[in-house]
């Protein structure tokens, strides 16, 4: 893709604690892509994004690091950011330059301190949000106490976008093409009821079909309303994946080209001008203000 539209641009920056798995996701990402052709390895130092000589010794993220792919119809610059509390500024310093925000959670750790930090930032700069459940095959994993863990503590607009399947050896998706097979917990049904039921709230005529006639809503139908319900933190899709196996990493592109907003969908950051609150536009043929 040469010279992408905006429509199919995607800024997306993944955000966790240490060891969350975020620049293994990225890796599997790109070579997922086919920007890369193997994904590289933390150990050996040879990750796109760890490149600088004290991460390749350290073994882990000291700054934010920008790479892209193209997947299907959309653009995506994914930006990768250090996990340590002590590099916090760095990684909360680039949320303006992106409408959505991936918050990686390691499956075996859970929720820890630089998770809720940005999952609260991201609220708070209202971008879209999607939590992104890695290490899905760690032995320690608890995932149905983990998916309620967070639901207690960010809401219960997260639900699950897909479901792990088979012992985690692959997700179920929930909400494209539900499919009707046993998961890990929970049931892809009651996934997708839960999705449309949160995304038609935002919407009168979607939820006068839904509820009064009975109409099955689809993923064209709701783009709109769903976008919406992103924009406003009203849904928080959860998405599960194994960066070891791949397991979900296909599903998680898809996410990000067909949910994930562009600029134009994305609430624009808050600016001024002179004293006063202006909206940029996301235009490259028009005046920013």
């Amino acid at each position: 893709m040469t010279h992408p539209s905006t429509a199919s641009i995607r800024n997306i920056v993944l955000l966790g604690h240490s060891g969350a798995g975020k620049t293994v996701l990225a890796e599997k990402l790109l070579a997922a892509s086919g920007a890369i052709k193997t994904p590289g390895s933390i150990e050996r130092g040879t990750t796109v994004c760890d490149y600088r000589p004290e991460e390749k010794r350290l073994q882990y993220s000291s700054d934010v690091s920008i790479c892209h792919f193209d997947h299907d119809d959309a653009r995506v610059n994914l930006i990768d950011t250090p996990g340590s509390a002590d590099f916090a500024g760095r990684a909360l310093s680039v949320l303006p330059a992106a409408e959505t925000a991936m918050v990686v959670i390691n499956a075996a750790a859970g929720i820890e301190l630089m998770t809720r930090r940005a999952m609260d930032a991201a609220g708070e700069m209202k971008l879209a949000r999607f939590i992104v459940v890695s290490h899905i095959d760690s032995e320690t994993a608890d995932l149905p106490g983990l998916m309620e863990q967070i639901r207690d503590s960010f809401g219960r607009e997260c639900i699950p976008l897909n479901l792990p399947a088979d012992n985690a050896a692959r997700v179920a998706d929930c909400y494209f093409n539900p499919e009707d097979a046993d998961t890990d917990f929970d049931s892809v049904a009651g996934a997708h009821t839960a999705i449309v039921d949160q995304v038609v709230e935002l919407d009168d005529d979607l939820m006068e079909l839904y509820l009064e006639e009975g109409e099955d809503m689809n993923p064209e139908q709701l783009h709109g309303a769903f976008e919406r319900a992103l924009r406003r933190g009203h849904l928080v899709p959860v998405c599960f994946v194994s960066a070891a196996t791949g397991s979900g990493i296909n599903q998680l592109l898809n996410a990000m080209n067909l949910l994930a907003p562009s600029p134009r969908e994305g609430n624009p950051p808050a600016c001024s001008l002179n004293g006063e609150a202006v909206t940029l536009k996301a235009d490259k043929d028009a005046d920013a203000v």
